[in-house]
Order: C-alpha cells, then sequence, then structure tokens
C-alpha cells in the first residue's frame, strides 16, 4: 500500500473514532416508549429504541411533514443522527396536550426534541411547556438556543409518587389524572408564534442515567467553536471599524474559545481521542521511515533478488 493510501486510511480511522467519542447514546433498555410526532410512522433509533407513530395527543392539533417538501427533505439536520424525527412536528394555532400513559411509581425523564427548519430569527416562535398547572420550561426560544437545522432537547426530571407529579421535590397540580394513569403533558402558546414538538421520549430513571449530560458538553462545545468562528469573522471583514480597545477584546475571546478547544482535547475523552491520533500517526511515520531505508538499501544494491 503507497503511503497516500496509508495517511487517508489513518486520517479516516481518526474521523471514526472522533465519531464513535461523540455519538452519546440513550440506553434503550430504560426507554418506557418514543412518540414520532407529527408522523404515524414508527421508527427505530440510532440508539435501538423504537418510536411509535404519533399518538396520546389532544385532538384539534395538526401535523407538518417536512419529508414530503422538497425545501427540507434532504436537509441535514445537527446533532442528531435520526434526522427522520425531526422533519416531522405536532403543532397547534393554539395551547395543546397530550395524555402521556404512566402507572408505574418512580423517577422519570421526559426527554422533548425539537428543531426550527422555518423560522430564522430570534422571537418568532416562543411557548412553554407545562405540567398541569405547573411551567416547567418557560419562554423556550428554539433559534435562540441553537440556531436554525440543529436538533435541541429538553430534558426534564420528574417524580410520579402517591398518585402526584412532583417536579424539584414540588407538587404540580392537575398534571396526573389517576382514573387513566396519564401524565397531562400542555405546550403552551404564547403571543409569540405557534407551539409545537418534533418528538417526545419517556425514559425510566434519573437524569443522571441519560445522555443527558454528555450532550450538553458536546454542544457547548460546538457553539464555542461557532462564537470562534463568529469572532474570526469580525476580525477579518470588520477589523478597520474597531477601535484597539475593541480588537483586543475579540482577540482575548478568540484566546478563551482556543483554550476550551485545548480543554476539550486534553481532559477526559479527548485525551483518549488526542492519544489514539497521535499513535496513529507515529505508526504512519514509522512505516514510512522503514520503507524510505528499504528503498535506499534497494538503490545501493543491498537487497538483491533471486
Amino acid at each position: 500500500m503507497s503511503s497516500k493510501k496509508q495517511i487517508i486510511w489513518c486520517f479516516i480511522l481518526c474521523l471514526y473514532i472522533i465519531t464513535i467519542d461523540a455519538q452519546k447514546k440513550l440506553d434503550h433498555r430504560k426507554v418506557v416508549y418514543a412518540l414520532n410526532c407529527g408522523s404515524y410512522s414508527p421508527y427505530t433509533s440510532s440508539a435501538g429504541f423504537r418510536y411509535q407513530g404519533d399518538t396520546y395527543f389532544e385532538q384539534g392539533t395538526r401535523i407538518a411533514d417536512y419529508q414530503i417538501q422538497p425545501k427540507y427533505a434532504n436537509q441535514d439536520i445537527k446533532y442528531t443522527s435520526d434526522d427522520i424525527i425531526y422533519k416531522s412536528e405536532r403543532i397547534s394555532d393554539d395551547s395543546f396536550a397530550y395524555y402521556l400513559p404512566i402507572d408505574q411509581p418512580g423517577t422519570y425523564v421526559l426527554i422533548f426534541q425539537f428543531v426550527e427548519l422555518t423560522i430564522d430569527r430570534t422571537g418568532a416562535r416562543l411557548f412553554n411547556i407545562k405540567f398541569g398547572d405547573k411551567k416547567i420550561v418557560d419562554s423556550l426560544d428554539i433559534y435562540h438556543k441553537v440556531g436554525r437545522f440543529t436538533a435541541y432537547e429538553e430534558y426534564i426530571e420528574f417524580e410520579l409518587k402517591d398518585d402526584e407529579i412532583f417536579y424539584q421535590e414540588n407538587v404540580c397540580s392537575n398534571a396526573y389524572k389517576f382514573k387513566d394513569k396519564t401524565l397531562v403533558l400542555e405546550f403552551e402558546k404564547t403571543d409569540q408564534g405557534l407551539p409545537k414538538v418534533n418528538g417526545i421520549i419517556l425514559f425510566k430513571g434519573t437524569l443522571r442515567q441519560t445522555n443527558y449530560q454528555d450532550l450538553t458538553e458536546e454542544r457547548k462545545v460546538e457553539i464555542e467553536r461557532a462564537k470562534q468562528a463568529e469572532l474570526d469573522r469580525r476580525i477579518g471583514v470588520k477589523v478597520t471599524a474597531k477601535s484597539d480597545d475593541e480588537i483586543e477584546k475579540i482577540y482575548q475571546s478568540v484566546e478563551k474559545e482556543n483554550y476550551s478547544l485545548l480543554k476539550l482535547l486534553f481532559q477526559g475523552p479527548g485525551l483518549i481521542v488526542s492519544l489514539t491520533i497521535l499513535l496513529l500517526i507515529l505508526i504512519v511515520l514509522n512505516m514510512e521511515t522503514n520503507s524510505f531505508i528499504l528503498r535506499t538499501k534497494v538503490k545501493d544494491g543491498a537487497i538483491k533478488t533471486e
């Protein structure tokens, strides 16, 4: 194999390792059920658990299916391997509810999945999420959180105890229908835009047992990178319009972003990936050296063939 091919395969392997390290999966064994909101088709996630077709929703809502719209059908969604979940949604012109069956006491996590495909500015869509009368997410602005074409999740840990729903150790009034054994989940409309949801996952366990922390750290890194790119863009395009003090602040911000990336590379899983890449590079260099020595010996007649 030529040295160029060896290098190419080395980098492919490095990218594969990085990808595997970055894909933090939810433990499918603890998923009670998942809803493919806005679609009646089941789907098996990359983590191994199965979404069922949309159900348990309140009447009077509608679906938006972007898979059949050419403009969005092939649009990549960042931060997910399950783009299909984010290509349909349950939406309403007013507040709407899901009545989620939960019949066993214990600690759970609800994971709400969102994406903005059509909204392209902050403040265009704001809505609340409630357990009964208790507001658990206030004025959610998906675009402000992550921008467009980017998966976003809200993780909410709660407890079902004595036929009551507890959130942050407080009882949520009118959140549990004892007769039907269902959690009343409401997406509350505000003056800005319409409430919606792309996916809902019910997880049996605590927040620490989910992939929340891993995804949060990964997303922080991506946001830091985006900020750094924006700072670089501002330096390159608008530097002549800045005062010396303002330019210095931008450079200091960039240095902080670089420091954050260095921390990622040399702490925790990032250190393993960095060492693996270094090892692979050393292997390639060693192969190159051996190949060069062999070619030299052949050229000098040190190795003879029969």
